[in-house]
């Protein structure tokens, strides 16, 4: 029991969650992070990707092939790739750079990005979603300002 409560069924105890890697989680792991140092991916990134997306990193892995300048960092001091700012927007349906960089990539959870970031971040997801230039810098201005805001609001 928990908290006084029978646990009932369990249906993934039958199946498995989407995008779990399937045999030794350990094994697949580093396979898993190997593949993305070799399609370009520093090591600690390679590893947080694989960790993130589980074995639907593989999608990750094949934008980087086609589009290698993906692979570089977002920002230098976080283990997220370029390559995932565009995932998020051609597979997961995400439309703002606050949704991108929030829900995301959880880059302004973990840190104040500049205004560097956050352009490489816009011109990523606007050439995806083919953003006009003032979206694009209304899309900025907007995460920059709910940065701002959380940094005041939380010193």
């Amino acid at each position: 029991t928990c908290l006084g409560r029978s646990q009932g069924a369990r249906p993934t105890d039958a199946r498995p969650f989407p995008w779990s890697p399937i045999g030794d989680f350990g094994d697949w792991l580093q396979g898993a992070t190997a593949r993305g140092v070799a399609v370009g991916l520093d090591q600690h990134t390679a590893r947080t990707a694989a960790l993130r997306f589980g074995s639907g990193v593989e999608a990750l892995h094949a934008r980087i092939a086609r589009r290698p300048e993906l692979a570089a960092r977002l920002d230098p001091a976080l283990p997220f790739c370029r390559a995932e700012v565009v995932h998020a927007v051609e597979e997961e349906m995400a439309r703002t750079l606050h949704d991108v960089l929030r829900r995301r990539i959880p880059l302004t959870l973990l840190t104040r990005p500049d205004a560097r970031v956050v352009s490489d971040a816009a011109a990523l997801a606007g050439a995806a979603l083919e953003w006009t230039p003032q979206r694009r810098h209304e899309e900025v201005a907007g995460v920059l300002r709910a940065a701002h805001v959380q940094t005041r609001a939380h010193p």
